[in-house]
């Protein structure tokens, strides 16, 4: 039986998502590096067969940010090996890395929209693999949660906050976060469907106890009601109200249940925060090149793999010019976004994401599934835009595929 070019794009991203899942998994993450190489391998592999199946390359997609993605590209890998050459804190491996990232981000900024786009059915299939993927993994927090802390091959008896099947609360939360406001706005043929998906999913939301996560959600919905909602003026009014009051029931309830650990306070994040910026400054122009992030951190006593925020990660890896490149890029798509009509659940999704970047570290272009949803999520609006545009120019009208 040949299999077609639609089924081989659709099964292709499925058996992608569902590894990308597991690269946080508890037992599986002591191997991410290995998953790592598994999930690049997959996305090489299909730009090689996108190029040949197509016929076709990534210059056919011509946007004013085009450059900027062109820049970014080359100034990651540049800063890369110049971190090498004048610092001890990345190795040929990371120059590698580097360069395999290239490849990566062209792929799920590119091809990977350019797919989905082709046809309604593969779109569906993405967002709906992703949202049952965000499912299963609630389902496994409740399962777990009411089981005292044991599920199966998963044992949290020491932890209080539930990770599902992943070893980090606050990875499992950012996940589930973008599972939830990418379903919000789905399509289901069901109501109740949709209303059990996003309470499952948001119940374990609350069980991981990402404080970050709750508050993204939160400021998200807001940010998209007031903006992009396009209820009438008085339904938006009563729909904000709502919103209002049951935010401020729910968080005096989480209060009241010590949610938020207010005895933590910031976990010595903002400390950390202003000697990262004193750090960039010493390496302005080229940061200090991928990889690096671990071993600049503990220069200034803080033994952490990361800053736990994922603008001041880019920041100091890769200095400030490629890093303006970069909040220049993400600016431009948001603010072309307001200008097309569709994609909506994408457009929520991002703006979490966004905030969301502030207490937990993915990148643009990488390879784990919160990075490289964050990543294909940014070319699915790209790719809108540009679709809008090209559109005009023929004089077909505006895109308006609503999601």
């Amino acid at each position: 039986m040949k299999l077609s070019k639609s089924n081989f794009y659709n099964k292709f991203l499925i058996i992608l998502l569902l590894v990308a899942s597991l690269c946080y998994e508890i037992h599986l993450f002591k191997y991410y590096s290995i998953i790592q190489m598994m999930i690049s391998f997959l996305l090489i592999l299909l730009m090689l067969v996108y190029f040949r199946i197509e016929k076709n390359n990534i210059l056919k997609f011509k946007s004013e940010n085009q450059t900027l993605i062109y820049l970014l590209l080359f100034f990651r890998v540049l800063n890369t090996l110049f971190g090498y050459l004048f610092f001890e804190y990345n190795s040929v491996t990371d120059i590698i890395s580097s360069i395999i990232m290239l490849f990566t981000t062209i792929t799920l900024f590119y091809i990977i929209p350019s797919i989905v786009n082709s046809k309604s059915n593969t779109e569906n299939i993405f967002k709906e693999t992703y949202i049952i993927i965000c499912v299963i993994l609630s389902i496994f927090s409740v399962l777990i949660k009411l089981n005292g802390g044991h599920f199966l091959l998963w044992n949290y008896v020491y932890v209080i906050r539930d990770a599902s099947i992943y070893y980090d609360p606050n990875f499992c939360a950012m996940i589930l976060g973008s599972g939830l406001t990418l379903g919000l706005l789905h399509k289901y043929d069901k109501k109740m469907v949709k209303l059990f998906v996003n309470f499952i999913i948001f119940i374990a939301i609350i069980f991981t106890g990402s404080r970050g996560t709750l508050l993204g959600l939160l400021m998200s919905i807001l940010i998209y009601l007031i903006i992009y909602s396009k209820l009438e003026f008085r339904k938006k009014i009563v729909v904000l109200s709502i919103f209002a009051i049951s935010t401020y029931i729910g968080i005096n309830y989480l209060y009241s249940i010590d949610f938020f650990r207010t005895y933590q306070g910031s976990n010595d994040r903002f400390e950390m925060w202003s000697n990262v910026v004193n750090l960039a400054s010493k390496s302005p122009l080229f940061g200090y090149g991928y990889g690096s992030t671990n071993l600049v951190l503990k220069t200034i006593n803080f033994s952490y793999a990361s800053t736990h925020n994922s603008f001041l990660d880019f920041l100091i890896i890769y200095g400030y010019p490629t890093f303006f490149i970069y909040i220049i890029l993400i600016l431009r798509i948001i603010i072309e976004s307001l200008k097309v009509e569709g994609s909506r659940s994408y457009i929520l999704t991002l703006i979490f994401m966004i905030i969301n970047s502030n207490t937990i570290l993915y990148s643009f272009g990488g390879v784990g599934l919160s990075s490289l949803m964050f990543t294909i999520i940014l070319g699915l609006l790209n790719y809108s835009i540009i679709r809008k545009k090209t559109n005009l120019n023929n004089g077909d009208g505006e895109y308006t595929n609503e999601t």
